[in-house]
């Protein structure tokens, strides 16, 4: 009967001892992270922390302000896009289709001529693209591609959520391109 109790003792010290160093190694990679503060730790404190966790926190998080890309469809009142992943439709994220979306967008426009100008827009992303007409073809190498025929393209901020509230309408570039899919 002692043995048991001092085996279960040992498991449950093990298992504190564990749960202890990878909360220290999480609140140290989240201290590195931080802008310089009074929390901040030595420059060898970082360098070891950083070789446990060579990442970091970039990884998981983007700049909530950065741009982004969305495409419309202009022959026909629809989004292009499966986004985000966390829809119903992509089965919360089980779905890959909406993921692929983002690789074959940037694709598309990485093959667009630098002489060819965005658009800066002041209003609505939609009225200002059905203002526009085709600035360029260009052709889908993806093969099984999504993102086919006239599209609008858009590149802009997003409202942040403490002006949800009111009408604002971020100024955003836009793009119209024909895109000629092989496998259509």
């Amino acid at each position: 009967m002692n043995d048991f109790s001092s085996d279960k003792s040992r498991i449950g010290l093990f298992f504190l001892t564990i749960c202890a160093c990878l909360t220290i190694l999480l609140f140290s990679s989240i201290i590195v992270a931080l802008p310089k503060n009074p929390l901040s730790t030595t420059v060898r404190a970082e360098f070891l922390v950083k070789q446990f966790i060579p990442q970091g926190w970039g990884f998981y998080s983007r700049d909530p302000r950065s741009d982004h890309l969305y495409a419309y469809s202009m022959s026909g009142d629809t989004d292009m896009l499966s986004w985000p992943n966390n829809k119903i439709r992509n089965v919360f994220g089980l779905n890959r289709y909406g993921r692929a979306q983002g690789i074959e967008l940037g694709l598309l426009i990485s093959k667009l001529p630098s002489s060819l100008k965005w658009k800066t827009c002041d209003k609505d992303a939609k009225n200002c693209l059905d203002e526009m007409k085709v600035q360029v073809d260009i052709a889908n190498p993806t093969p099984n591609a999504s993102l086919c025929g006239d599209l609008g393209i858009v590149s802009g901020s997003l409202v942040p959520w403490a002006w949800s509230q009111y009408k604002v309408v971020p100024t955003s570039k836009v793009m119209r391109v024909n895109v000629k899919c092989s496998k259509r």
